[in-house]
């Protein structure tokens, strides 16, 4: 396959840099026929001294190993975006939990477009907008205009979700629904990975593991705890925030007590045979 067979690489972020990679060397080619075109024009002029002008050279296309999209997606960006629109279902009920108001208890259908109250809490709207964003998916894979909502707000995203991830490896190879559908997965992720407890963060700890001293204590986003990570270390298994602390602290205390009580000792500077003879001279 030709490098620049974009048709038929993987839509997914595993492509994104050589995409990328290919608009800039479309640039440059674009760039480079502009200057040779004015070439051409001057070294048609019969007043042009042909030794006079120099041939532009043309860029370099871009060494590129292409991903194959199966069709359109590879297997790994499938998963990736099976594996996030999975996610949505707890970090919507994460955010629901953490939001200051809770709507959605009835099993009545909400129609957004209509006039009513406001709701309590902005979260609750965009969990409202998730949920509408599931059903939308859920009609166009049927065929349908609409689908009503299937139980309270929470149930119907849990519902929503489920059913699309059954069925996100059939619409990711999907030409007209992939691209799109993948798309808006990924975009409604990003507003509510704050509330993914799968997604954690790790913290490198600057202090060396008691147990087998070596640099591989680490923290995890919203734990208590200093674990180390070497496989069969016992002490450092799970060490409390205040126990790191007062190992800080007491490894602080040593470093000034050993900065205060060191001492330079320097060795006795040698006399020189001048200084030796002058040390030797008697006053008369």
């Amino acid at each position: 396959m030709a490098y620049d067979d974009s048709s038929r690489w993987c839509q997914g972020s595993c492509m994104g840099w050589a995409r990328r990679r290919m608009a800039g060397y479309r640039e440059d080619v674009a760039a480079y026929e502009a200057v040779l075109a004015r070439y051409r024009e001057r070294l048609a002029d019969p007043s042009t001294k042909p030794s006079t002008l120099r041939k532009p050279a043309a860029p370099e296309p871009p060494r590129i190993i292409p991903v194959l999209g199966d069709p359109i997606y590879c297997q790994a960006c499938t998963h990736a975006v099976k594996a996030k629109l999975a996610r949505l279902d707890v970090a919507a009920a994460i955010a629901a939990r953490e939001s200051d108001g809770m709507r959605g208890t009835t099993t009545e259908a909400k129609v957004r477009s209509t006039p009513g109250p406001a709701s309590p809490s902005p979260t609750i709207d965009e969990l409202e907008d998730l949920e509408g964003w599931l059903r939308s998916w859920k009609a166009a894979y049927l065929g349908a205009d609409e689908v009503a909502r299937l139980g309270s707000l929470m149930d119907a995203i849990t519902y929503g979700t489920a059913w699309l991830v059954h069925r996100a490896e059939r619409i990711l190879r999907h030409r007209q629904m992939a691209v799109p559908f993948a798309e808006e997965t990924l975009a409604w992720y990003a507003r509510l990975d704050r509330y993914d407890p799968t997604d954690v963060t790790v913290q490198r700890m600057p202090l060396r593991c008691p147990g087998c001293k070596r640099f591989s204590l680490e923290r995890r986003g919203g734990e208590d705890v200093v674990r180390c990570r070497t496989i069969g270390c016992v002490r450092g298994e799970s060490i409390s925030m205040d126990q790191y602390t007062a190992m800080v602290e007491q490894q602080a205390m040593a470093a000034k007590a050993a900065t205060k009580t060191r001492t330079v000792v320097r060795p006795p500077r040698p006399r020189t045979p001048a200084a030796e003879t002058e040390h030797q001279k008697v006053e008369p």
